[in-house]
């Protein structure tokens, strides 16, 4: 069960970032599905969730009151880039770094479904010493468009992704140790 942000120091922090807005105003709809798979987390495992977002998010408020135990965090001063941009998401990822204070930080994005053994798995795999652990990524949207989105950027994580050393992780599924995010704090702090 994720702890509560007055309580002591989680060993996982995830930061989801909201990328719904790539097409129109930010919306909080898969949201809500992620924070349900991460509050169901199996292996007692001190968790927080930061969700850092837009000002403007459609259903935000709603998903707030659901979900008391996660830290949302409005970044203000900051407009959705132009149509389609993703750049924004970005900045929205680095505040939450800086809200972080686990000693390992995992990157999702709110459509992610994560398994109920997922950060169990993550501190498990953190174990082995490696500074970023990356993981599959699956298309849950049967649409040809999805697909192609998929293929597109997330094709090399389809499951089964072979585990080892690789030069490549994708920000919709990673998590760091805090040490090692620090030491290039200067390179991710602002965007």
């Amino acid at each position: 069960m994720p702890s509560n942000k007055a309580e002591g120091i989680p060993a996982l922090s995830v930061v989801v970032a909201i990328v719904s807005d790539t097409t129109g105003p930010a919306d909080a709809t898969h949201l809500a599905q992620c924070l349900e798979a991460f509050s169901n987390q199996l292996g007692d495992v001190p968790v927080e969730l930061i969700v850092p977002h837009l000002e403007e998010v459609r259903g935000l408020e709603d998903v707030k009151q659901r979900f008391p135990h996660v830290n949302f965090l409005p970044v203000t001063g900051l407009s959705r880039a132009s149509a389609g941009g993703r750049e924004h998401h970005d900045i929205l990822r680095a505040h939450g770094l800086l809200a972080a204070r686990g000693e390992y930080v995992t990157l999702v994005e709110d459509h992610a479904k994560p398994d109920p053994m997922y950060c169990a798995n993550i501190l498990s795999a953190h174990l082995k010493n490696d500074a970023v652990i990356g993981g599959a990524i699956e298309n849950s949207v049967d649409r040809p468009i999805n697909w192609a989105v998929y293929f597109c950027d997330f094709g090399k994580y389809q499951n089964p992704v072979p585990e080892g050393d690789s030069p490549f992780a994708s920000d919709a599924n990673v998590s760091y140790r805090r040490s090692m995010l620090d030491s290039v704090r200067q390179i991710w702090e602002s965007r």
